[in-house]
């Protein structure tokens, strides 16, 4: 009788397992759904309807390109690649983080644009990928550029959602044309490992800081 009784708490244990696994990615799904549906009511008419509240032009000493982008509160962070496009559309086949020069550089009173995958595609840098955490950032989060020997640093204005058949319209590809001011627009893909939407974060710069090294508590 003891192996049928051992038989049977093991297909028990089984059963609880697998009931509490299914329970939690119903949580799961759950969550997400709640998350896209808020950012999906978030997306603002137009890029004009979005501002910088304190323009002061202090990027103007900003000289170099970007190469490096962090999230602190979130611990992320990504190196950055140059890549060029011919036209303007949001859904570039894009690689781990890039910048996409023809948007515009620091300092240069454009619309700055980095967009990467969520998650990152390489195993070595997916446990820091700062894509995968863009749908959580909220307005006052901070992102900060590396570019040259300065420092950028961004508040975050607002993330939304775009459905990804909705990605080429002229609508959605206004957030990543020209806006007339100074800004810098994240773009990743969402849910993970999908395409199902386009996520994109605006924030406006609010600091500057010259300096050869990156800061002390920037994620290495």
């Amino acid at each position: 009788m003891k192996p049928l009784r051992q038989w049977i708490w093991v297909i028990v244990a089984g059963v609880f397992v697998f009931t509490l696994g299914a329970g939690m990615r119903g949580v799961a799904q759950t969550e997400q759904r709640g998350l896209i549906t808020g950012l999906l009511n978030a997306r603002p008419d137009h890029p004009n309807a979005l501002r910088d509240p304190n323009p002061s032009g202090t990027l103007s000493k900003v000289t170099g390109v970007p190469t490096r982008i962090e999230a602190p509160a979130l611990g992320l962070w990504n190196a950055l690649m140059p890549v060029y496009t011919d036209h303007a559309s949001s859904s570039w086949r894009t690689g781990d983080a890039v910048w996409h020069v023809p948007s515009g550089a620091p300092g240069a009173g454009q619309n700055v644009v980095i967009a990467g995958h969520s998650p990152s595609r390489d195993p070595q840098t997916w446990s820091h990928a700062i894509f995968r955490g863009l749908p959580r950032l909220g307005p006052g989060d901070r992102i900060r550029l590396k570019a040259g020997s300065t420092t950028i640093t961004y508040a975050v204005a607002l993330t939304f959602a775009i459905p990804a058949e909705q990605a080429d319209s002229p609508e959605a590809v206004a957030w990543i044309a020209p806006t007339g001011d100074e800004r810098l627009t994240l773009i990743t893909c969402y849910p993970p490992h999908t395409a199902d939407y386009r996520v994109i974060t605006v924030a406006f710069p609010v600091a500057v800081q010259e300096s050869d090294t990156y800061p002390k508590d920037w994620e290495k």
